[in-house]
């Protein structure tokens, strides 16, 4: 067989070089960056395999030069994006442990660091970022200090300034960044500690003249990011023990099948948990539970039936965070983080949430058929299946099902198709006249919405549609930022605030009286249109956001199967509230919508009992 031209990738081996060198024909050598990952190649076994191939071979493409590095990404989508990560496969970080202090200026973190590396980086060179902010650091050894084999150690010491944490997102990765003279370079997360426990933490700092506490924790994938968020009622030491106390407790308790419902920050009893609950007493199951705040029950004990309160179990309370740690099994519309509280910085709770030793019903807070679980944004929805010894969601419809299967990495033992709990018992009232104003939040502008609400896009568009209600239909306005958002409405005092339900109002209550609901991409809306009030989507920035969402985000929503009108400013909002004011749901509307949500026979609680039954999970 005659061979015009003979072309090897790599140069693994002295032999396969040896052996090919022989062949009489044009022979070249491509030079690719090696792996950390896996097999970990040597430099003294790399540079003599290269000595030898220069020896032997016609032509050596090596990714060193230049031309090549650019011939090589050439094709890529994001040009800019692949050169900045073109060497990451090439080294790997570890922060084996991060010892955190506050000075008069400085929040700093001094750090342990393993690394591998295939390429010579100076370590001093390498630049911090969280998020995209750039921290200050230095690395205190300009190669590392050997380690086994090609493993180095080194110092890290990065810092933030105390006048910006207040500015922080609430969780950023943190990436190691390095560049060449040709801005090749890489930008790499880095592993806290063991990637396959997420449970690590460092010590939590607070900040009480501005209500934050920050923190270095493993994220669910294990790599390093940093936590600035309000501080949190578990952050006090008294707290903490009580949690550590409970843990301990548990283990050694551990008997029965705790059954544990809840609803969003264990403070609300509306949702789709606190019907499931009030059933499950009913069917005389003695082995649940239900976490609810003491406010709550000061303002509304009085709607919920004296039989159904003797499992009640207070937030905070000692009971709760044995409960906690007990309970074989989750039921909630929330993510597990809502079972104590959200983004507890407590190791004992990361253990408990990581070690996945509990099944975890998803209930829904709403139909999830809006923002594609395939964003980034809602990546932590195709990690569940993954979170809990035994995972189920409840869905709607084959279609919603077929969004979890498709999309959000779900396998179909993993469905309950049943519909949810809380539409059994959703009301409307026949002379509902409320027009309420409801898009859902934006997290990438919190901060912002903190330090000057008035700036804010989410602000400025809320303006827009407010304005677009014609003045004569004002007075039955009602304004519903996101939760997260409407304290900070309350306490600026500004124009809109006239239009803020009070603020214990149950959303149920104003649902009952909703005529029509104006958002932009809430699952809000499939509870108003369920009840019978008319929908409008107000998408005037829906490319901004679902860029802002992250990649791959899509809207599973459009013209062909939306279940109300489409707005894309204010004009055409204004005249599209007037018609659906006046009128009822369209045929049109009522088909589209039923597609999503199969079910309206007031049955779903009991459809989902005999799943879980027949699944041997209650």
């Amino acid at each position: 067989m005659k061979i015009d031209e003979f072309v090897q990738f790599g140069v693994d081996g002295e032999k396969m070089i040896d052996t090919f060198s022989s062949l009489i024909c044009e022979k070249s050598i491509i030079l690719l960056p090696y792996e950390v990952e896996g097999c970990k190649v040597l430099h003294s076994s790399f540079l003599f395999n290269k000595k030898l191939a220069l020896q032997n071979f016609d032509r050596v493409l090596d990714w060193r030069k230049k031309d090549f590095k650019e011939e090589l990404i050439e094709k890529e989508e994001n040009v800019d994006d692949a050169k900045k990560k073109f060497f990451n496969k090439t080294i790997e970080y570890s922060a084996l442990f991060i010892k955190t202090f506050r000075t008069r200026f400085y929040y700093t973190a001094v750090s342990l660091v393993r690394y591998y590396s295939v390429i010579d980086v100076s370590q001093r060179e390498v630049e911090i970022e969280a998020g995209d902010q750039k921290l200050q650091s230095c690395f205190l050894f300009k190669k590392g200090i050997p380690w086994f084999g090609d493993g180095k150690l080194n110092i890290c010491i990065f810092k933030i300034h105390n006048t910006t944490i207040e500015k922080m997102k609430l969780s950023s990765t943190l990436h190691w960044c390095w560049e060449d003279r040709d801005g090749f370079g890489f930008k790499k997360k880095v592993i806290y500690g063991r990637k396959e426990n997420g449970y690590k933490i460092s010590a939590v700092s607070r900040y009480k003249d501005i209500n934050r506490t920050i923190y270095y924790r493993a994220n669910d994938n294990g790599f390093l990011a940093l936590s600035v968020r309000p501080i949190n009622f578990t952050d006090v030491n008294w707290q903490r023990i009580k949690l550590w106390a409970a843990s301990l407790a548990a283990k050694a308790l551990q008997k029965k099948n705790y059954i544990l419902l809840y609803e969003k920050n264990c403070s609300r009893y509306e949702e789709s948990a606190s019907v499931l609950y009030e059933e499950l007493i009913d069917q005389n199951y003695k082995n649940v539970f239900f976490v609810l705040d003491e406010e709550y029950l000061k303002k509304h004990g009085s709607e919920i039936k004296q039989k159904y309160k003797n499992n009640l179990i207070s937030k905070f309370s000692l009971k709760h965070y044995f409960m906690f740690f007990a309970c074989k099994t989750f039921m909630s519309s929330e993510s597990i983080g809502h079972a104590l509280e959200t983004r507890c910085s407590s190791k004992a709770v990361r253990k408990r949430i990581v070690n996945k030793r509990f099944n975890y019903i998803f209930l829904q807070h709403g139909v999830m058929y809006m923002i594609s679980l395939d964003s980034v944004s809602r990546k932590m929805f195709s990690q569940m299946p993954k979170k809990a010894k035994e995972y189920r969601v409840v869905v709607s419809s084959d279609l919603e099902a077929e969004h979890f299967l498709d999309f959000g990495q779900h396998k179909p033992e993993h469905i309950y198709l049943t519909g949810l709990c809380k539409f059994d018992k959703n009301k409307w009232n026949e002379d509902a006249d409320r027009i309420v104003i409801m898009p859902t939040w934006r997290p990438w502008e919190y901060n912002q919405a903190v330090e000057d609400l008035y700036q804010t896009k989410y602000y400025k568009m809320l303006e827009r549609m407010v304005y677009a209600v014609p003045e004569s239909l004002r007075k039955k306005l009602t304004l519903l930022p996101h939760p997260l958002i409407s304290e900070i409405f309350r306490g600026n005092g500004n124009e809109f605030s006239q239009y803020l339900p009070e603020a214990d109002l149950k959303y149920d209550t104003i649902l009952q009286n909703t005529k029509v609901l104006i958002t932009d991409y809430s699952s809000i809306s499939y509870d108003a249109f369920y009840r019978g009030a008319n929908v409008i989507f107000y998408w005037e920035e829906l490319e901004e956001c679902l860029k802002e969402y992250g990649s791959n985000t899509k809207l599973m929503l459009n013209k062909s199967n939306a279940f109300g009108d489409i707005c894309y400013n204010e004009k055409e909002l204004s005249q599209k509230l007037i018609e659906n004011f006046e009128n009822g749901q369209r045929n049109e509307y009522i088909g589209n919508y039923q597609k999503i949500v199969e079910f309206h026979d007031g049955n779903n609680t009991k459809r989902l009992l005999k799943c879980l039954q027949k699944d041997n999970i209650i």
